[in-house]
C-alpha cells in the first residue's frame, strides 16, 4: 500500500501536468516547495518525539485532532478535483 502522503504527491503531480507546460519559474517553485515540505517532515519526525513531551497529553491530543483534520480536507480537495475532472466533460456535451 502507497503511504498517503506519497498518494497526495502522485496526485497533485498529475494534476499539474493536466495544466501543460510548465515554465522553468514553475519548475523551480515546484522544486522548492517539495524541499521545504520535505524538510518539514523530516523535521517532524525527527523531533516528534520532544515535541509530544512538550505538548503533554491534552496538547498531543488536540495536535492530533488538527492534524486529522487537515488531512481530511486534502482528501476532500483531491476527491472534489477528482469528481470535477470527472464530470465536466459530461456536462460540455
Amino acid at each position: 500500500m502507497v503511504p498517503a502522503r506519497s498518494r497526495i504527491a502522485i496526485t497533485l503531480g498529475a494534476k499539474a501536468q493536466a495544466r501543460g507546460a510548465s515554465t522553468a519559474t514553475e519548475l523551480l517553485a515546484d522544486l522548492i516547495g517539495v524541499v521545504i515540505v520535505s524538510l518539514a517532515v523530516f523535521l517532524s519526525y525527527r523531533f516528534a518525539s520532544r515535541l509530544i513531551a512538550y505538548l503533554g497529553e491534552t496538547g498531543t491530543a488536540v495536535f492530533l485532532r488538527l492534524s486529522s483534520f487537515i488531512l481530511l480536507c486534502v482528501g476532500v480537495a483531491i476527491i472534489w478535483s477528482g469528481l470535477v475532472d470527472l464530470i465536466q466533460p459530461l456536462l460540455l456535451r
